[in-house]
């Protein structure tokens, strides 16, 4: 039988996605996509509205059908509204944890704005940010895709759920969600690109493995802070904002744009890839000794 949190949560999911689509522009017509800036604004708009709707028929939901004792205890486990005392330190040591796992890209970008002439971090940061694919990728993404598959999910298997959920299910299944919502993907590059059907399947079905993955990290993070979802939220904007990790970008440009002028320069770069690739396999080890540590919490909910 069909549980009602499985039901809510679809529902939650299916929203977001209907946020996406139901436009009153084709996206067939503008050459940049989904990157046009008329796009995001209609999707920004219309998932905005579906935020606001939820944000009341979700709590409401909880405290009519699950267990929760009021509308304002529902609302507040969304984790929207601080509600313990170590909010804002729980949330810079998530973000400090997720800087471990980048150890290595974090290095290399502070080599690479130390020595190749002409660039300037603060200046492309600025230019990377501000603006609306900045506030899409690195502000409105990472908040509301937690609030939706991260807060609202978790807790719709906390309150809606008939029998006790097991803590090893609210982190590993309910990200699904999060993974599958992304098979939209797969039809918005088919239809705007020229890419073949199999490299379409092929990158969505990478890029569900990897959200659901992730999913998985913020669901613990939520659960081990107490539902610190500023937590979740910073933790998502940070790696959107890093990517998945890639060659050194260092070791690229000498490669690619300029070649090293000294055999020493050439020397010291074939050393920091190696290096490089060291600091990518420590970042995984420093993430995961200090995974409990940083997310230690008198509030935690597992």
């Amino acid at each position: 039988m069909v549980s009602l949190a499985f039901l809510v949560s679809l529902y939650i999911s299916i929203s977001y996605v209907v946020g996406v689509y139901a436009t009153d522009v084709n996206i067939n017509d503008y050459r940049s996509g989904r990157d046009d800036p008329r796009i995001i604004a209609q999707r920004v708009n219309r998932i905005t509205l579906i935020l606001i709707a939820n944000l009341i028929i979700i709590p409401v939901t909880l405290y009519q059908f699950g267990i929760a004792n009021s509308f304002k205890e529902a609302f507040l486990s969304l984790g929207i509204w601080p509600h313990h005392s170590c909010y804002v330190i729980e949330a810079l040591k998530a973000l400090a944890l997720i800087g471990l796992l980048y150890v290595g890209p974090i290095m290399d970008t502070l080599l690479y704005y130390t020595f190749v002439p002409h660039t300037r971090f603060l200046q492309e940061l600025k230019e990377e940010l501000l603006n609306i694919w900045g506030f899409r990728n690195y502000v409105f993404a990472p908040v509301t895709e937690e609030i939706f598959y991260t807060s609202m999910i978790l807790n719709c298997y906390r309150f809606l759920a008939h029998e006790p959920v097991t803590k090893k299910k609210l982190v590993w299944l309910t990200p699904f969600f999060f993974g599958l919502a992304h098979v939209h993907h797969a039809y918005e590059t088919y239809q705007t690109s020229r890419t073949s059907l199999a490299t379409v399947i092929l990158t969505t079905l990478l890029q569900v493995m990897y959200t659901t993955l992730f999913g998985c990290l913020t669901n613990c993070v939520f659960l081990k802070t107490g539902g610190n979802l500023w937590a979740c939220i910073l933790m998502h904007a940070f790696c959107n904002y890093m990517g998945f990790p890639e060659p050194s970008q260092l070791n690229m440009y000498y490669t690619d744009v300029r070649k090293p002028q000294t055999e020493l320069t050439a020397k010291l770069l074939t050393y920091w890839s190696r290096i490089y690739f060291v600091l990518l396999i420590l970042g995984i080890w420093l993430f995961a000794t200090n995974f409990n540590a940083l997310l230690l919490s008198p509030h935690s909910l597992m």
